[in-house]
């Protein structure tokens, strides 16, 4: 129903504000996206644009229609670099990726199964941070945690991405969680806490301390604990408990602002940065991360 030919057209005249415009930077005829632009409303069923006889607006349904669009486009666009032809004659064939343990075991397995689903050819190889691992490596992957107030205004221009710590208890136990309200009504103890680096006390308010029970650097220790029966919330990253939240293992309490955030910070090599690979990675990053 909408073909990218229609999309680029559609974002053409929404950027110009004007049918001959976008059909000078299209380099098509104006009839031609005249007729692309009707053909789309009509698949669509809506007016996407309202027109005058000197320029040319988004209607409120096109205002909607455009959010969809730009990222419809962005997928034809990175589908083509990712797995086109282009891709083939490309000479990569190995990708280096240093990365701290929680994004290797949470975020990088679904990103580079996704690649290799459709390239098998290539080959990933993960490291940790320790030592000189991260020499020669074409992407060095890491997160960091930010405490107090979570303002990212004039952060390094390597964080790509933020993930704000959430709090989580079992779904399968509504019984002990069907009262509470973020963290009040939990007992002394009660809570698993993950914090990388450092101890609680330097991102936890006062009042809280008393709650943690167990306090991990292991992603899966604090996992457990949550999705067990024992009755414990869990205080992690959200892109750390994605899967299980959107299965319905585990619920999200409500809280008035996050403990802490995780910041994922990306380096690319020179090289490698230059390849469409490597824009079509950092997006997956990115998204899989900030989820």
């Amino acid at each position: 129903m909408i073909d990218d030919s229609r999309l680029r057209v559609f974002l053409a005249v929404a950027e110009t504000g004007s049918f001959t415009r976008a059909a000078e930077m299209l380099g098509i005829s104006q009839p031609a996206v005249s007729q692309n632009i009707a053909e789309l409303e009509n698949n669509i069923g809506a007016r996407l644009f309202d027109r005058s006889r000197h320029s040319v607006s988004l209607s409120a349904k096109g205002d909607l229609f455009m959010l969809y669009a730009r990222k419809i486009a962005y997928w034809y666009d990175a589908a083509e670099k990712m797995f086109g032809k282009a891709v083939g004659r490309s000479h990569v064939r190995e990708i280096r990726i240093s990365a701290s343990a929680d994004l290797a075991s949470c975020i990088l397995p679904e990103v580079i199964s996704a690649v290799r689903t459709m390239n098998p050819e290539l080959k990933f190889i993960v490291s940790g941070q320790d030592g000189d691992r991260t020499d020669g490596c074409d992407m060095i992957f890491t997160s960091c945690l930010y405490s107090g107030e979570l303002d990212f205004t004039g952060a390094q221009d390597d964080v790509i991405a933020v993930s704000e710590a959430c709090i989580v208890v079992s779904a399968s136990s509504p019984a002990a969680f069907g009262k509470v309200s973020s963290l009040s009504g939990l007992d002394p103890g009660s809570v698993a806490f993950w914090s990388l680096p450092g101890p609680s006390q330097q991102v936890l308010p006062p009042d809280v301390l008393p709650l943690v029970g167990v306090e991990s650097s292991s992603l899966e220790v604090v996992k457990k604990c949550a999705l067990g029966s024992s009755g414990m919330a869990g205080i992690l990253p959200r892109y750390a408990v994605r899967e299980e939240i959107a299965d319905g293992r585990l619920s999200v309490l409500p809280q008035q602002k996050p403990f802490y955030a995780m910041a994922a910070r990306l380096t690319v090599s020179g090289e490698f940065g230059r390849t469409s690979l490597s824009r079509f990675l950092t997006h997956q990053l990115r998204e899989s991360f900030s989820w």
